[in-house]
């Protein structure tokens, strides 16, 4: 079983509690980017980063909120967390 399925397992059998972390969490990497990001000022580039981090988040939740199966909330928990902490990690190094 790969470290994926295994995840996901995990994240299926505890579904509503994972949902509710997971929005913490979610939110918390968001704002992180976003601080590491506005900390470059707010030009062109840095308000296009801004702009997929927000939205990253914002489709999150909303996968969530709209009561999409368990397997693509965590692909979407998944992605937005690549996302975010990528960004964060580029702005941060820089």
């Amino acid at each position: 079983m790969s470290v994926y399925q295994s995840t996901f397992e995990q994240f299926r059998k505890g579904y509503f509690a994972n949902c509710a972390i997971s929005i913490l969490v979610q939110s918390c990497l968001g704002g992180i980017a976003a601080m590491a990001i506005l900390e470059h000022g707010t030009g062109l580039l840095q308000m296009f980063q801004l702009m997929l981090v927000v939205i990253a988040c914002v489709s999150f939740n909303g996968t969530i909120l709209s009561v999409r199966p368990p397997r693509t909330v965590f692909n979407w928990l998944v992605g937005a967390m690549l996302l975010c902490l990528f960004i964060a990690i580029v702005n941060f190094a820089a």
